[in-house]
């Protein structure tokens, strides 16, 4: 402080100074009145130099501590200016940490109830095909009683032959190099409507997985008469009965007879009946 005002006071001397050789040169009467503030202010300046030379080093120590608590102040204001802002941000932190981790553990139980239903959905699928195999494997024997689907069947017998006799003379006997196997059957239609019947509805299949199919040329069913069930329409809640031929091989011993639960598109589910 004394020092800025010690280089003010010697700027002003060195100003008066110049001022008052000015007037001396121009001898316009105010030289001597300079030349007199001139001398104040230079007297001003020695005693200001010579109080700031005295000042002891303590005070400077304690200007400077001042000078040090003060800034040390403004520091620790700005430090809990800080604190401050951190302490308001920090519930925001945790706020929005809760609900990314709320978020994610919705996400896991999402994930989580996903996977158990497709788990649960392939179990039930395993489930329900382990039932229709289950089913389909399901042997029964000549007689017995059993549905398929809206049908329920009985396979009332089986016979094997290697003719066929006509009762017609117009119509020639069937004869064949292996042998037929020719069952006769009662099928009730359990549905609400009509019911397609038909000889598609069977099939053999024997010890070794091979397949055949019933005989459906014009000999045959000529020879089966009204017993040969070729597309028939049964309406709800009656029956028919019916008689379908399979040409087999000689060597086939045992054989089971595959029943549908309907021709076409209504059928799908299958019984089995042990015939040999």
């Amino acid at each position: 402080m004394l020092d800025n005002i010690g280089a003010i006071l010697s700027l002003v001397t060195f100003v008066l100074l110049i001022l008052a050789f000015v007037g001396l040169i121009k001898r316009n009467g105010t030289a001597k009145k300079r030349f007199k503030w001139t001398g104040i202010s230079f007297l001003l300046t020695v005693v200001l130099a010579i109080i700031s030379i005295i000042v002891s080093p303590e005070d400077q120590t304690a200007s400077k501590k001042v000078d040090s608590q003060v800034a040390s102040s403004s520091s620790s204001e700005d430090k809990q200016v800080d604190k401050d802002k951190e302490a308001e941000a920090k519930p925001d932190a945790e706020v929005k940490k809760k609900a990314e981790e709320k978020a994610k553990a919705d996400a896991d139980s999402k994930k989580k109830a996903e996977e158990k239903a497709k788990a649960d959905a392939a179990t039930k699928k395993a489930e329900e095909k382990k039932k229709a195999d289950a089913a389909k494997k399901a042997t029964y024997k000549v007689g017995n009683k059993f549905k398929v689907g809206d049908f329920e069947y009985v396979i009332t017998s089986i016979k094997e032959d290697r003719v066929i006799k006509s009762d017609n003379q117009f119509i020639k006997n069937k004869e064949t190099q292996g042998k037929f196997a020719i069952i006769d059957f009662t099928v009730m239609n359990l549905d609400k409507e009509a019911r397609m019947v038909d000889s598609s509805l069977f099939l053999i299949k024997d010890s070794k997985d091979r397949e055949y199919e019933p005989m459906v040329d014009g000999d045959i069913m000529m020879l089966l008469g009204d017993s040969n069930l070729f597309l028939e329409d049964v309406n709800p809640g009656l029956s028919r009965k019916g008689k379908i031929v399979f040409e087999l091989p000689t060597d086939v011993k045992s054989y089971s007879l595959e029943v549908s639960s309907g021709v076409g598109w209504s059928g799908g589910k299958y019984k089995t009946i042990k015939l040999k």
